[in-house]
């Protein structure tokens, strides 16, 4: 959803006997002036790494206004992957389910985490795990220093 110059929503849960849970992301777009908008998706595939949002057209992905591109990260339990980052970048961590280990820093669901800006960043899965990672423009990231949080 793209609030652009204006726009009322609420969420609730539909259901009075099932627990709900999600993740709500807050990008800041680089425009202030564009119109409100929703995009609708449904990501499917095996992939480890998926592009889910950009700030470039990608056919799979969400459009944002920004210079950020959003991957979801899923990994079975005692798998690894390295992830490049390109230059110029910061890279926020959020485990939403699992065990992951981040350039050796352990992450448990709710936790994020901003590693060292190095050219890639590893891996590793204790439990199968799901995360979103979010590579950022350095000149553009107003969050705070790099450390786990």
């Amino acid at each position: 959803m793209n609030a652009g110059n204006g726009i009322t929503h609420s969420e609730y849960n539909g259901s009075d006997c099932e627990p709900m849970g999600f993740i709500q992301i807050w990008v800041r777009p680089q425009h202030t002036s564009s119109k409100p908008g929703y995009q609708y998706r449904r990501f499917e595939g095996n992939s480890a790494l998926q592009l889910v949002a950009s700030g470039t057209a990608h056919e799979q992905a969400f459009v944002l206004d920004q210079d950020i591109d959003i991957w979801q990260l899923r990994l079975p339990a005692g798998e690894a992957l390295q992830q490049a980052l390109p230059a110029n970048r910061l890279r926020h961590i959020q485990l939403i389910e699992g065990a992951l280990t981040a350039d050796q820093q352990q992450l448990a669901p709710g936790d994020g985490f901003i590693p060292e800006p190095l050219t890639y960043t590893d891996y590793r899965a204790q439990r199968d795990s799901l995360a979103l990672v979010f590579d950022i423009a350095k000149d553009s990231y107003q969050g705070a220093n790099h450390e786990a949080h």
